[in-house]
């Protein structure tokens, strides 16, 4: 099931040694890497360092990122 991405939305990355969120920033229209995201600390909903990274990404397998609360 491909889960659709939108802005708001918080992901937790998929890898046992990393205990790392982010948050969906924006969705450029761009082909290569169209999505910007933000770490997010959950304790407090601050927003740290952004990038750039593609939809393959946001897979749910390991290396990628699995939904961990949609946006409103």
């Amino acid at each position: 099931m491909k889960q659709e991405i939108k802005v708001g939305q918080i992901w937790r990355e998929v890898d046992p040694r990393f205990d790392r969120y982010i948050q969906v920033v924006e969705i450029a229209d761009t082909t290569v890497r169209p999505i910007k995201l933000a770490t997010i600390d959950l304790a407090t909903n601050a927003l740290g360092r952004k990038t750039w990274a593609s939809r393959e990404r946001f897979n749910g397998k390991r290396g990628g990122y699995e939904l961990h609360k949609d946006s409103r």
